[in-house]
């Protein structure tokens, strides 16, 4: 009996050691690396040295955005004041009362915290002594800031305690209650944010001082830490931040503009200033201060490799951060962003390693900053140019007379296919109320992210295409006959022809037939109403795709609208027909026909429109038939350069429909061109008045009707070299508003040293571009 009763005694015993001595076998064993690795990483402490975002330049070099790095030491609130050593004397006078502090009077309690309070006072004191040290500067200029915050929070609390009050009594008497006798309510005078967070005491103190200083924050902290509850910190509530400020450059450019160079009727003596706000910020974009949880998920601080094993990502997300957030800041992020710098130090042993920050990796463009500034100038309505005039609207379904016009321009260097200049206007975001009447002021850039039926500049493409199909001869002639239908003259007309006054065809103009060059060069419908019947939906839109249309370029600067063509099976021949002369189901961007017709210049060379010197895409090749080229370009300059091309001139007409004036659309001395002008019928913009979601024709306001003006021009010597596309919502004629702000971009490549200035009665060499950064 004594013997089982011992064996249960042992067993009862012995049950929880063996327990026990598992669980610590397990944990010796089976745990001991992780719980090793614990322990050395509580000796090891991590220091993020800060990197600095790379900049963005122009083609030229010109910075326009970079970072300045700097390093501000922030304090909590209650250290600048004081209140830190009230609120530590009373944690110490409550541990020394132990449990006889509940038992003691107010005064009691007041007498301890008072008997702890000036070794608190003092210490607070030396921090101010060391931080000023560290920094150095002189103790009374941190003082000085320190009064400079208290006042500044102390007045804003005031305010806005006076302001709960206020609302507390406006409740109250809501409510009906007796105010004269009630106390206003504690939560008023609750303490604002200022009076809970951190403030700048020293700004930009220097990569140096603030190092020093960040050092003994952190060697501070870990003894705080290893000297376990109830220590205290030798330099509370302060800490090194990361102040790193993105500078734009050229934000505000004064622009002079010729005033001799406008049409007649705008023109005007002398120079006309301009002064641009930010041409650069759609193209470049912002950052944001806001951590968002995506950015953290994307860029962990520690990351799994393909292999299984772990690293840190010295660029992974902190709070406080800058972050792109539109724009190629946004696309180009990883690239900018940089990796932080790692110091780690071993607290056992005092060992140190350092990893140094790696800055982020600089971008230049082929933007033009100065160019770019010099469109967004000409494009203002001051200059006349975007606003309707008189002389626009003469025999053209415009929008009416003063109206500011929505524009998009595209300018291409045809040899490279760099972007040199984008220019939207009104700017995306931009709430001048010039352009109150335009409700589409959605914030996009109009040169690549909106949609616009190209109208009778897709018709050089509709040539080469028919023709290098073999459906066109070479030199084959067409009549226009001023309808395609033989007995329909109310259909598929010619622009030329409009019964029942006017009956003029392109045989009566040119007492010919017309072939290619001539069909260009005089845009006759139907010469291109037979390309398209002849090529068929299908091969039309394989064309139209070879030439981009449908395709998004890439270039990290938002939006891109990619084109539309449809879809095989979708379009009939009336479709076809109607898309060679640039409407039905096709649409594109100024940058998309800048695109093919530097194609065209380049012999059926396809280089992808790019807007960064880095991100050069491979070529590939088109082949077009010669012959069509050749008709193709020499319809063009014959659009620019005869009489009755439809790039040619303006004509303004007096009383009774006589021809009071023609003015030259390009005016540019010595300068070849080769243009193509269209009107492209647009759909009918409406106020949304109704309040309900979509447009309803019947109840809603019609604010605009009629066409997009469009004008794509090369210009160069001897050659093509630079492609510039404009289109300008319901502006009407494409010869009479979109060619005289082409007309002004070739002004501004000259007065930008792209082009040659040439006196008009001298001839110069061919130039291959800018000579010189200007």
């Amino acid at each position: 009996m004594f013997h089982r009763r011992l064996l249960l005694l042992a067993v009862v015993v012995g049950a929880p050691l063996l327990v026990l001595v598992a669980r610590l076998g397990g944990l010796t064993l089976g745990e001991g690396d992780r719980h090793r690795e614990e322990a050395l990483a509580r000796l090891v402490t991590e220091r993020w040295l800060p990197t600095t975002r790379g900049s963005i330049t122009d083609r030229f070099g010109r910075p326009l955005a970079t970072d300045r790095p700097g390093l501000d030491v922030s304090v909590a609130y209650p250290v600048i004041t004081g209140r830190w050593a009230e609120s530590e004397a009373a944690k110490r006078a409550r541990r020394v009362a132990g449990a006889s502090w509940g038992r003691l009077a107010p005064s009691e309690r007041r007498d301890l915290i008072e008997a702890q309070l000036p070794v608190f006072e003092s210490r607070l004191d030396q921090a101010w002594d060391e931080l000023a040290r560290l920094a150095g500067v002189d103790r009374t200029t941190i003082d000085e800031r320190r009064r400079d915050i208290q006042n500044e929070v102390e007045s804003l609390a005031r305010h806005i305690w006076k302001r709960r009050e206020e609302a507390w009594r406006r409740d109250a008497l809501a409510r009906g209650r007796d105010i004269s006798d009630l106390e206003p309510d504690e939560a008023i005078s609750r303490p604002i944010a200022e009076q809970r967070s951190s403030h700048v005491v020293l700004a930009d103190v220097g990569d140096e001082a603030g190092f020093r200083i960040m050092s003994a924050i952190e060697r501070d902290i870990a003894m705080a830490d290893a000297s376990g509850p109830g220590s205290v910190r030798t330099m509370p509530g302060m800490r090194v931040v990361d102040a790193s400020d993105r500078q734009r450059a050229l934000t505000r450019v004064a622009i002079a503009i010729d005033g001799r160079s406008l049409p007649e009727p705008i023109a005007r003596q002398g120079t006309i200033t301009i002064e641009v706000i930010d041409p650069l910020g759609p193209i470049i974009g912002a950052v944001r201060d806001r951590v968002f949880a995506e950015d953290i998920e994307r860029r962990p601080r520690v990351r799994t490799l393909d292999n299984g094993t772990t690293e840190i990502d010295r660029g992974h997300y902190m709070i406080g951060d800058s972050v792109g957030h539109t724009g190629l800041e946004a696309s180009a992020e990883d690239e900018l962003r940089g990796l932080r710098g790692l110091v780690s130090e071993r607290l056992d042993t005092g060992e140190v390693e350092r990893i140094e920050p790696t800055p982020g990796s600089d971008i230049r463009l082929t933007i033009d900053a100065m160019l770019q500034a010099r469109i967004q100038a000409l494009l203002d309505p001051d200059v006349g140019l975007s606003v309707v005039q008189p002389y626009m609207a003469q025999r053209s379904d415009s929008a009416p007379i003063g109206a500011a016009l929505a524009v998009g321009i595209a300018i291409l260097d045809i040899q490279t296919g760099e972007i040199l200049a984008l220019g939207s206007c009104p700017a995306p975001g931009e709430r001048d109320p010039r352009y109150a009447q335009l409700l589409d002021l959605t914030p996009v850039n109009r040169a690549i992210s909106k949609p616009y039926p190209p109208g009778s500049i897709m018709k050089p493409l509709s040539l080469v295409a028919a023709q290098t199909e073999g459906e066109i001869a070479p030199g084959e002639q067409i009549e226009c006959t001023g309808h395609f239908l033989e007995h329909r003259e109310d259909v598929l007309r010619c622009w030329t022809f409009r019964p029942p006054a006017q009956r003029v065809t392109h045989r009566d103009i040119l007492d010919r037939a017309l072939d290619g060059s001539d069909a260009v060069m005089g845009s006759c419908n139907i010469f291109f109403y037979e390309c398209g019947a002849r090529l068929g939906p299908e091969r039309l839109g394989t064309w139209l795709a070879k030439f981009g249309v449908g395709t998004q370029f890439g270039l990290g600067l938002g939006p891109e609208f990619a084109g539309v063509t449809p879809l095989p099976g979708a379009a009939s021949r009336q479709d076809a027909i109607m898309m060679a002369i640039g409407q039905g189901p096709v649409a594109w961007t100024p940058l998309h026909a800048a695109n093919s017709y530097a194609i065209l210049a380049r012999g059926g060379e396809v280089i992808p429109p790019h807007v960064r010197t880095d991100r050069r895409r491979p070529h590939s090749r088109i082949e077009l038939d010669a012959d069509s080229l050749d008709r193709a370009l020499d319809g063009m300059r014959r659009s620019a350069a005869e009489f009755n091309g439809t790039t040619h001139h303006i004509t303004i007409y007096g009383s009774e429909n006589t021809v009071e004036q023609r003015i030259d659309i390009f005016n540019v001395p010595g300068i070849d061109v080769w243009a193509k002008s269209g009107t492209a019928q647009a759909p009918p913009l409406y106020a949304d008045t109704d309040g309900r979601d979509g447009i309803d024709t019947s109840t809603d306001t019609l604010l605009r009707t009629g066409d997009h003006s469009w004008c794509v021009a090369m210009a160069g010597i001897g050659s093509p070299r630079y492609a510039i596309a404009c289109v300008a919502e319901y502006g009407g004629s494409g010869g009479r508003v979109a060619g005289p702000i082409v007309n002004q971009v070739m002004h501004a490549l000259v007065d930008e040293g792209y082009l040659p200035r040439i006196e008009p009665e001298t001839a110069g060499p061919e130039v291959d571009g800018p000579g010189v950064s200007p």
